[in-house]
């Protein structure tokens, strides 16, 4: 069964790497990271209006490009804590023994499940987590 779109918008999406506002980059002991990207940030912009969005772009032949997962899509309420959580989900799934896609699948559904709650804190448990990736990629409910 083919998925309709509103739209589907194509390129690629971009890494930034900032320092801390008012600190210039040989004074910052760490880095902000944004994503972002004119063809991305269209795609964002009209899925949170309502619009049923695609962004396609093309993936590197290498371990970054072949490292991905779903994303869900999520009504941000914190994101403090989801790098976190995206990395104990993804250590948790390995320890299991679960393949490497698996893994990838399960520390992105644990990190957007952190989103949705006001804590830096994964607080989230491993059946609310099991339960997002029996469902696929739809809209979390808390």
């Amino acid at each position: 069964m083919a998925t309709a779109y509103d739209v589907v918008t194509l390129g690629e999406t971009m890494i930034r790497l900032s320092p801390p506002v008012a600190q210039r980059l040989e004074q910052a002991s760490v880095l902000e990271i944004n994503v972002g990207g004119a063809e991305s940030n269209v795609a964002v912009a009209l899925a949170r209006l309502g619009f049923k969005v695609a962004w396609l772009s093309r993936l590197p032949d290498n371990a970054q490009g072949v490292a991905r997962s779903e994303a869900y899509p999520v009504e941000i309420v914190d994101r403090l804590g989801a790098g976190d959580a995206f990395d104990a989900g993804f250590l948790a799934a390995r320890l299991w023994g679960r393949p490497l896609a698996e893994c990838l699948r399960y520390g992105a559904a644990l990190s957007a499940l952190c989103m949705t709650i006001p804590s830096d804190l994964a607080l989230v448990t491993a059946e609310e987590v099991e339960a997002l990736l029996a469902q696929g990629e739809t809209q979390i409910q808390r």
